[in-house]
């Protein structure tokens, strides 16, 4: 069961009629860290992500302004993917028994490890609370699933090979990627109803990590001829836009939230990953 896919030509026209977006943005330096990346943003405008600083990668929070760490206890990295309008954050850490997902709330955290899997990674969370991500089987073969405290986890029925899932929508729209059997690339985007559209164009320069929101806005990046400009892309309508922080390499957009705010990171004339925050 799936949609009906989007045609080549549309790629050719939402390229054809991209704009810049304004440059409105706040750059994101954790204290001390030797790079800092953002993941997601919320709907009240915090953002998380992670920074590396003394061989380590530990999460972050911006709010208002000011940062706060972020590390699982125990961890020995700490990678946050999301977070909703509450303030609940999802992600991935790792210690010595292998890479959990997480969800803290507050001071509280609970651990993911969807059932019999030897890896789970929490990717995205809507504003439910309902967390998505993909694991890991004995067989190495990722799997795509959604958990919530309500209901436990539930594995997405999905045909393919090197599943990756980027977030979840308010009304229960996902987005990710896979490889069919005939290792054919796909982009995806589920309904809450388990129907499938893919956006299957082949366009090598285009990658899309982010999102959606629940416009169905995805982000990601597309590349140029020197480094890379950010792209946010509706997947209904088919409008974009792109950005270039000034005097970076490369940008590349990370999370979105429904005001079009967009985080993610830049790649400085030195090399440095920089955190940030764009607002339309």
């Amino acid at each position: 069961m799936s949609f009906v896919p989007k045609s080549v030509c549309l790629l050719a026209l939402l390229f054809a009629s991209a704009v810049t977006w304004a440059d409105q943005w706040i750059q994101l330096d954790y204290p001390g860290a030797v790079s800092t990346f953002g993941s997601a943003v919320s709907g009240v405008g915090d953002v998380v992500g992670d920074y590396f600083a003394n061989g380590v990668d530990h999460g972050f929070l911006w709010h208002d302004g000011s940062f706060s760490n972020i590390d699982v206890p125990g961890a020995n990295d700490t990678i946050p993917e999301g977070i909703n309008v509450s303030g609940a954050i999802c992600g991935y850490y790792d210690d010595q028994n292998g890479t959990h997902g997480f969800l803290l709330e507050g001071s509280s955290v609970t651990t993911l490890n969807f059932p019999g899997a030897t890896t789970t990674y929490s990717t995205g969370i809507n504003d439910s609370g309902d967390v998505v991500g993909i694991f890991v089987d004995a067989n190495f073969a990722n799997h795509a699933y959604k958990w919530n405290s309500n209901t436990g986890y539930e594995q997405i029925p999905l045909s393919g090979t090197q599943t990756q899932i980027y977030g979840i929508s308010n009304p229960g729209f996902i987005f990710g990627t896979l490889y069919d059997a005939h290792q054919s690339f796909h982009r995806f985007l589920i309904n809450p109803q388990g129907f499938i559209r893919y956006f299957d164009m082949q366009f090598g320069t285009l990658t899309l990590y982010g999102g959606p929101n629940d416009h169905n806005t995805v982000v990601g990046e597309i590349k140029r001829q020197h480094g890379a400009d950010a792209i946010r892309w509706n997947l209904t309508t088919g409008a974009s836009g792109t950005i270039r922080i000034p005097s970076s390499n490369s940008t590349h957009g990370v999370g979105i939230n429904n005001a079009g705010q967009v985080a993610g990171y830049y790649v400085d004339q030195q090399g440095k990953n920089h955190g940030f925050l764009w607002t339309p």
